[in-house]
């Protein structure tokens, strides 16, 4: 059985964002802003960057790119899947759980799409922390970034990352973590192909491999699928986006950053690369990506 949306409304609704975090670290305001702010509890770091907007019901580490609602908070601090962070929030609320009956038809379903979705959002964390953590995304990704006038504050707002230049660096990460292969094909990360010699093995390996990475989001702000730029010169194809999966269709991607509408364009930038979408109208340079969608040149998917 699955947790109602009622009951998730509710408890999101009460889920007071000031008093989760709260609960694991301590907050301080900065002067008259609206904001509280402490040390990040998810890297290690001198100086607060982890900021907790009361009013909008949200955190940011403007350090890491960790960001989220309380149940996300919930998830990363703790290890619990979604379930389990609303089931713990209700409790430390005291709210009863409803739950929904589904045919098995129903429930499978539904189950393949929020695995679909969690194994992007590992994928979107993982290319975040290569991107800031590892020598080589520190050296090429972060340097691009640098060079076509990111912030910090932009590649950690828009959860911009780096995928490095190997076969099965996500996968191998995805598996250990539990994921399984077929999810994470499924979520377009992998690609699999079969060996055209008799008895030979299925090859599979990441899609994304020496790319920076741009998450795309769906209007709620989940990843539903990735657009990446090739780091290394004369490589084809140059753009690279998710394929078609259950959660992402091309022909809506032009609508589906939550803050695509919200910012100009960057400027001095290549006409494929000047896109700057900004989240609370804060751009801070170029913090989004022009990708060509499939072999159609003239239809840009916008992210």
């Amino acid at each position: 059985m699955r947790i109602s949306e009622e009951t998730i409304r509710r408890i999101k609704y009460v889920a007071n964002i000031e008093e989760v975090v709260g609960d694991f670290v301590s907050l301080k305001r900065k002067g008259s802003g609206a904001n509280l702010w402490a040390c990040c509890p998810f890297h290690n770091e001198k100086s607060p960057s982890f900021s907790v907007n009361p009013a909008k019901g949200i955190y940011k580490c403007f350090g890491c790119g960790k960001a989220g609602d309380s149940v996300g908070f919930v998830m990363e601090i703790e290890g619990l899947s979604y379930p389990e962070a609303l089931r713990y929030l209700a409790n430390k609320y005291n709210i009863e759980v409803e739950e929904d009956r589904f045919d098995p038809e129903q429930l499978a379903q539904r189950s393949q799409r929020e695995a679909i979705l969690i194994a992007l959002n590992f994928a979107k964390n993982f290319y975040q922390t290569t991107l800031h953590e590892h020598e080589t995304g520190r050296g090429l990704g972060l340097a691009y970034f640098k060079e076509r006038g990111f912030t910090e504050a932009s590649v950690a707002t828009f959860e911009l990352g780096f995928s490095l230049p190997e076969w099965h660096g996500l996968e191998q990460a995805a598996v250990q973590k539990g994921y399984s292969p077929e999810v994470l094909e499924k979520a377009g990360l992998l690609v699999t192909k079969a060996d055209d010699a008799p008895g030979a093995p299925t090859k599979r390996y990441d899609r994304f491999r020496g790319r920076v990475m741009f998450p795309i989001h769906d209007l709620a702000g989940k990843v539903i699928g990735f657009g990446a730029r090739t780091m290394k010169s004369g490589e084809q194809p140059k753009y690279l986006n998710s394929p078609e999966t259950e959660v992402y269709h091309k022909s809506e991607g032009q609508k589906r950053h939550p803050a695509s509408r919200q910012c100009l364009p960057g400027r001095g930038l290549h006409r494929r690369d000047r896109h700057a979408p900004g989240r609370g109208g804060q751009c801070g340079g170029l913090v989004g990506h022009v990708a060509h969608r499939g072999a159609d040149p003239a239809r840009p998917a916008v992210y």
